[in-house]
């Protein structure tokens, strides 16, 4: 640290620098580590095994369940889950084979291991008795639509003796069931014609998964003639299922599903197909990852202590700026004058005070104490002499 020195920092100064270096070597180190780690996950070898005996791996998706899974006008499959798929696959350096089917067939074809894998499915605890679930993909709101000019229906209650448009194998059939409600089922192949007999008359309303829904009906320029009531019934858990008892390959999904999380390929493939991110189930996938985070607060450290050094140069540059403008100050010598000016009128000041009392001191100590004492002086030492004198010719007087 003695490089701080060489900067001129010193004293407290210097040791919060110090302190915030450490800092935000230690984030950054942190970021780094945690950054390099975003990779596959190793599989465990029951899980190359698996794959090993079982490429390619089916996939079985719906033929319109657009935009999570769908057969566009050419024959291609497309949608979120399918790139999902192809993403994982690529990782994990395993082959698969896509298929599509109506939702009912598709379900049967993986309880059947006619195919591994069902693209898509909402969790739930009847169907977790046939099934193997992944984590959850997406979520994905469920609505009541009935045509737009329908006033009687604004709620699941008003559902109760009408005919409700269904998809084959939904879980809405389960979730009506499960509140208790009786209606007329009108059994339908998927959402789009779903919604075709609801406008069509032969329904009095339907459920379906709100985007699937709304993506038929733009496509088809019918959005003014249905709405939405209510709050959604329920939000699905999207999943990928495969049979129950397929632990490896469930495994292998999630790991694949974990990593796409950390490399922001949900975020893309959401971007590419919705223009915007579905929220997630878990509160952690919808965090930043670790890595990120960290790298995020070392920044801010380390912007903190370049604020802080520049504080500091700042005032030093002050500092001597303002020496600089001292040593450089032409009035400088103008002030020293003027303080000797100063010192040389009170001077004058004092002796033209002094002046006067000394003459009238003096005056008064020699005239009226030192003349006057030395007359004496003299007057005496006269009187003396002539009494002297006096004597003596007294004295040679008699001897004449």
């Amino acid at each position: 640290m003695s490089s701080l020195k060489n900067l001129g920092l010193s004293g407290p100064f210097e040791r919060l620098c110090k302190a915030l270096l450490v800092f935000c070597a230690i984030t950054v180190s942190m970021a780094l580590l945690d950054l390099g780690q975003v990779k596959a996950e190793e599989l465990s070898p029951s899980e190359r095994a698996w794959l090993l005996h079982n490429q390619p791996v089916v996939f079985v998706s719906q033929a319109s369940y657009p935009p999570f899974e769908f057969t566009n006008q050419e024959g291609q499959r497309q949608g979120m889950c399918l790139d999902l798929v192809r993403w994982i696959a690529e990782e994990y350096d395993f082959q698969i084979r896509l298929v599509d089917m109506s939702f009912q067939d598709a379900q049967q074809a993986v309880l059947e291991r006619r195919a591994d894998v069902l693209t898509s499915l909402f969790y739930s605890r009847e169907r977790d008795q046939r099934f193997d679930f992944s984590q959850t993909t997406w979520e994905v709101p469920a609505m009541i639509f009935v045509p737009a000019d329908r006033p009687d229906i604004i709620g699941l209650a008003d559902l109760a003796g009408k005919r409700i448009a269904m998809q084959r194998g939904d879980y809405a059939e389960e979730f009506l069931r499960t509140k208790g409600i009786v209606y007329e089922i009108v059994p339908v192949r998927s959402f789009a014609e779903a919604a075709d007999m609801v406008l069509a008359g032969q329904a009095d309303a339907m459920i379906g998964d709100r985007p699937i829904v709304l993506h038929h009906l733009y496509t088809n320029g019918s959005i003014d003639r249905m709405k939405t009531v209510g709050t959604p019934l329920y939000v699905g858990q999207n999943s990928m299922a495969a049979s129950e008892g397929a632990k490896d390959l469930i495994s292998i999904l999630n790991k694949g599903i974990d990593l796409a999380r950390q490399k922001g390929v949900f975020e893309e493939i959401s971007i590419k197909w919705l223009g915007t991110s579905l929220k997630a189930e878990e509160n952690d996938r919808t965090r930043l990852p670790f890595g990120i985070v960290i790298v995020m607060i070392g920044s801010v450290g380390i912007a903190m202590l370049l604020l802080a050094w520049v504080l500091h140069l700042r005032a030093m540059l002050r500092q001597q700026a303002a020496e600089l403008r001292e040593a450089s100050d032409h009035n400088r010598f103008l002030k020293t004058t003027s303080v000797w000016r100063e010192i040389a009128y009170r001077a004058g000041l004092f002796l033209v005070i002094l002046a006067p009392l000394t003459v009238a001191g003096n005056y008064v100590l020699v005239h009226k104490i030192i003349l006057p004492a030395f007359q004496n002086l003299e007057s005496n030492e006269v009187k003396a002499k002539l009494d002297g004198a006096q004597k003596t010719m007294d004295i040679i007087s008699r001897q004449l």
